[in-house]
């Protein structure tokens, strides 16, 4: 069965931006983290907080960059073939 395209053409969304902004942010905090675990002993206690930090921040950056390239495929149906 084929999609119908929508009438109204949709580059982007509100949605998305906010997502894409998300993104960054947690990226940013990622790459903090990973120079705060560099700078510590391996094995200490600090290296196992900051690890654990980096292991959330890339679940959380896996969950948003899920959802925009779900938000993604939607706009994408509206665009012209």
């Amino acid at each position: 069965m084929a999609t119908v395209k929508k009438t109204r053409v949709e580059w982007s969304s509100d949605l998305l931006e906010v997502l894409q902004h998300e993104i960054a942010e947690l990226n940013h905090r990622y790459l903090v983290e990973l120079d705060n675990l560099r700078q510590q002993p391996p094995g200490s206690d600090e290296y196992i907080e900051h690890w654990a930090e980096i292991d959330v921040l890339l679940f959380w950056l896996q969950m948003k960059i899920d959802d925009a390239r779900q938000e993604i495929e939607r706009l994408s149906e509206s665009w012209p073939d």
